[in-house]
């Protein structure tokens, strides 16, 4: 049933793609949504849709935004373009059976010119009984798609989902394609999935899905499958002696196989989680002084980003510079005696002789620095810590907002981007903070692998101001200086683990934060449940559509 509603909602959708005028024609560079569940098993939909619109292309004018289903409620629908609200919404005439026109009104992209549209509406369903798992509830989100006649050039597609708060780190489990990566946000209270696709078709529709257990929302927010329940009472007599025969005579190999295939996945499951749990008893006050890359750590940090941040504040310090950015992260050492903390020594001691950094080199560095943090959080109550960390970061961005002028914003980034880029939407923020006006380079801009060179003079001393005597930065605009700081901060983190980053993290989490091995050979309680990945059928695909613009 459920591949019959997805191959009906498809279809549909490319009924409404045929519809609009033929002479729009634009690029998606990036479709991200947020699917947030709350614990009334509802759900807040956030969208960040950057259109380029060709050159000589009708201008964008209305978006088209498919929504999962008809229980979106239109009142409290939201949109910025630019920072500039955005007050009208309709149900959309072009997308069927559900979508949402966002009419951009003064913020039409005219052509040749490109924008970010951030809309936010509210869901009144979204969830289904998981038909694998009775305990659990499960969801499925095919992020909004525009016709392949109207879009061109690839998308920069992400998807994550944001469990219901109290759900804990190993309960949900992921339908079909793998998440790029997970972590717990404290201040959720609960797991994120991210999925992401450097390379993804704009008119592309990507699946993505998932389990928790239902105990998490209110009973009544889930919907049970069409027909299960009959299934399943009819079939139950006619099976129970032919299961209970098939189970009885190969019980030996189900046992040992289950607890081969548990024990495999919450492996897979915990990779991407590299601090070990905190089994004593919770400390008291909060452990100050940390640096921004400890501070990333207690985050729990991709650990690609860890170490940007790491390459940045040798940056900032003058210890090195970077001289290549592609198709290789390459290092010049300056002054190693700048490199005062210790994980930015061993950091520097893992530069081979090209300029590389060496990400097998990395690995035990890594493994030392995260032991180091765990350390150093002995005593003090992480989760106060943690609250202390985010504000500093929320403070950070503050300072960027308050300032008045582009070159007191520059001045905050100078300063500040290595906390700044412990938040979680660092590239969304840098964009909307910078992305009008026209701003000089930060002092540390040519040696951060920017094109360094004969016209441009010495980086000055960290502190200095980022134009003046002797120095000659370019002034770029908003939007180019934002594309450029986020899309090098970007590149700089996946390039320095030399490749996936959950094999890297994988290697290291091993190390730092290994399997618990069972004190009992036969007793697996509901860790198996909890940690497993699912193909499940669930029967409500929320399946979201677009027929692009008009």
């Amino acid at each position: 049933m459920k591949n019959a509603s997805i191959a009906a909602a498809i279809a549909l959708c490319a009924l409404a793609a045929a519809a609009p005028a033929q002479d729009y024609k634009f690029e998606v560079n990036r479709n991200a949504s947020w699917v947030v569940i709350d614990k009334h098993g509802q759900a807040d939909l956030h969208y960040r849709l950057t259109f380029t619109c060709a050159p000589g292309a009708h201008a964008i004018d209305i978006v088209d935004i498919g929504m999962p289903n008809g229980s979106y409620q239109l009142n409290t629908a939201s949109a910025k373009v630019n920072g500039n609200d955005i007050s009208e919404f309709r149900t959309s005439e072009y997308v069927k059976p559900y979508g949402v026109e966002v009419h951009l009104g003064e913020q039409t992209i005219q052509s040749g010119d490109s924008a970010t549209l951030f809309f936010s509406i509210h869901l009144g369903q979204v969830l289904n009984r998981d038909d694998q798992d009775q305990s659990y509830a499960s969801f499925e989100f095919v992020p909004t798609w525009y016709g392949s006649e109207y879009v061109q050039g690839r998308t920069h597609l992400e998807c994550n989902f944001v469990f219901p708060p109290g759900t804990r780190q190993d309960e949900p489990r992921y339908h079909g394609r793998e998440f790029s990566e997970s972590w717990f946000d404290s201040s959720a209270n609960a797991p994120i999935y991210r999925w992401t696709d450097e390379e993804a078709s704009p008119d592309g529709q990507y699946k993505f899905g998932a389990s928790f257990p239902s105990a998490h929302v209110d009973a009544v927010s889930i919907r049970q499958p069409p027909g299960l329940v009959a299934r399943i009472l009819g079939g139950a007599l006619a099976l129970a002696g032919m299961l209970f025969s098939f189970l009885l005579s190969t019980a030996f190999f189900w046992i040992f196989g289950l607890i081969f295939f548990f024990a495999w996945r919450q492996n897979k499951v915990r990779r991407m989680k590299y601090l070990p749990p905190q089994l004593s008893v919770e400390g008291v006050g909060i452990k100050r002084g940390l640096t921004a890359p400890e501070a990333g750590l207690l985050l729990e940090l991709p650990l690609d980003k860890v170490l940007a941040m790491v390459l940045f504040g040798l940056v900032k310090k003058g210890a090195v510079e970077v001289t290549e950015r592609e198709p290789h992260v390459r290092l010049k050492v300056l002054d190693a005696a700048k490199a005062d903390q210790p994980y930015e020594k061993e950091f520097i001691g893992c530069i081979d002789a090209t300029g590389v950094p060496d990400p097998v080199k990395l690995r035990p560095v890594m493994v030392t620095f995260i032991k180091g943090v765990n350390d150093k959080l002995k005593g003090f109550s992480r989760k106060e810590t943690v609250a202390y960390y985010r504000q500093i970061v929320t403070q950070a961005w503050d300072q960027v907002a308050a300032a008045g002028t582009p070159e007191l914003k520059v001045r905050a980034l100078e300063e500040n981007n290595d906390w700044m880029m412990m938040d979680r939407d660092y590239g969304d923020r840098v964009r909307t903070n910078y992305g009008t006006g026209h701003y000089p380079m930060p002092y540390w801009w040519g040696a951060y692998g920017y094109g360094r060179g004969s016209t441009m003079a010495p980086s000055p001393a960290p502190g200095a101001p980022s134009s003046g005597p002797g120095v000659q930065m370019p002034k770029l605009p908003g939007a180019d200086f934002a594309n450029s700081i986020v899309s090098g901060t970007e590149k700089f983190a996946a390039g320095l683990v030399g490749g996936s980053v959950a094999d890297f993290t994988g290697k290291i989490t091993s190390v730092t934060n290994p399997v618990p091995v069972s004190s009992s050979s036969g007793s697996s309680g509901g860790g198996g449940r909890s940690s497993c990945a699912c193909a499940c059928a669930c029967a409500g695909c929320a399946c979201a559509c677009a027929g692009g613009g008009r």
